[in-house]
C-alpha cells in the first residue's frame, strides 16, 4: 500500500508538513492561532470499534483495478507504479519535487493516465465505506489550525484502520515533535464516490486536488480495533489516538 508497509520516506512525510500544503482562505486560522473550535470529544474509557475486513474487501473485489477490463494496460501500469512508490509524484504535484525535462514528461503521463482511471465507470466505491490515513503531527496540527486545506496529490487510504496506525507509528518514530498520540483523518466515503481499490493492505485511492474540511474530533486513551476475517477475530489495542474527521471535496485549485 502507498502508505502502509513501504518503510516511511522523509522526502515525502505523511501528506506533508506545512511546506506541502497551501492555506486555505475558506479556512482561516483564529486571530489567537488556536486550534479550531471543532467538536473535540476526549474519550477516557476504553473503546472499541469492530469491522468486518472480510465483507468490506469482497464488496470490493470486483472493482480491484488489476482485473478490470475497462481499464487499459497503460492505466494499470501507471496505477502499478504509483502504489509501489508513490513519493515522486505527489512530491511532483505539491511542488516539491522538480524533474527534468525527460523526467517530467514521463510524470505527467503517468499522472493523466491515473487521473483518466478515476473517470472510467468501475472506479467507484460500491457501498458507504469508512477510510483512514496516518499523518504525522505536524500535519494533524496544521489541519486542526486552518480547519482545513488543499492538496494537490492523490491521497492514498485504507479501510483497515490498522494498516493506516501502522504508518501513523512510522511517522511518529521518525519525528521528535509529537505528543504521544497517533494520528489519523477520517474519511466517509459514500457509495459511488470516485476511487480505485488497490486492495493491497485494503488501499483505496482518491483523485488529486482536493479541499479538506475537518468536522471533528475524538481522542482516544485507549482504543481496541476488532476485525473480522475469514472466520478470524483479531483485537489490536492502540493507547492515545487521535482521528480527525473530514469531508473532502474535489476540483481545480487556485495557483
Amino acid at each position: 500500500m502507498a502508505h502502509g508497509k513501504r518503510s516511511y520516506n522523509t522526502e515525502e512525510k505523511p501528506i506533508g508538513i506545512e511546506t506541502t500544503v497551501k492555506r486555505n482562505p475558506k479556512y482561516p486560522v483564529n486571530a489567537n492561532n488556536s486550534l479550531i473550535p471543532v467538536n473535540t470529544q476526549q474519550i477516557t474509557s476504553p473503546v472499541t470499534l469492530t469491522t468486518n475486513l472480510q465483507k468490506i474487501s469482497e464488496a470490493l473485489t470486483p472493482f480491484y483495478y488489476f482485473n478490470r477490463s475497462d481499464l487499459s494496460n497503460v492505466e494499470k501500469q501507471s496505477i502499478l507504479e504509483y502504489q509501489s512508490d508513490s513519493s515522486k509524484i505527489n512530491e511532483y504535484l505539491r511542488g516539491k519535487y522538480n524533474p527534468s525535462e525527460n523526467e517530467k514528461i514521463v510524470l505527467d503521463q503517468q499522472i493523466e493516465r491515473i487521473s483518466s482511471s478515476f473517470v472510467k465507470e468501475n472506479s467507484k466505491v460500491p457501498e458507504d465505506v469508512n477510510v483512514f490515513k496516518g499523518i504525522d503531527f505536524d500535519f494533524a496540527h496544521i489541519l486542526l489550525k486552518r480547519g482545513g486545506i488543499e492538496d494537490r496529490a492523490f491521497l492514498s487510504t485504507s479501510f483497515n484502520l490498522n494498516d493506516a496506525i501502522t504508518y501513523a507509528k512510522d511517522a511518529n518514530n521518525n519525528s521528535s515533535t509529537h505528543d504521544g498520540y497517533l494520528n489519523l483523518v477520517a474519511i466517509s466515503l459514500k457509495k459511488e464516490t470516485k476511487s480505485l481499490y488497490l486492495k493491497v493492505d485494503g488501499e483505496i485511492l482518491l483523485d488529486k486536488n482536493s479541499h479538506w474540511k475537518v468536522t471533528d474530533l475524538k481522542e482516544f486513551e485507549s482504543l481496541t480495533n476488532k476485525t473480522e476475517s475469514n472466520g478470524f477475530v483479531e483485537n489490536s489495542k492502540y493507547d492515545k489516538v487521535r482521528i480527525i474527521f473530514i469531508t473532502r471535496e474535489e476540483g481545480d485549485l487556485n495557483e
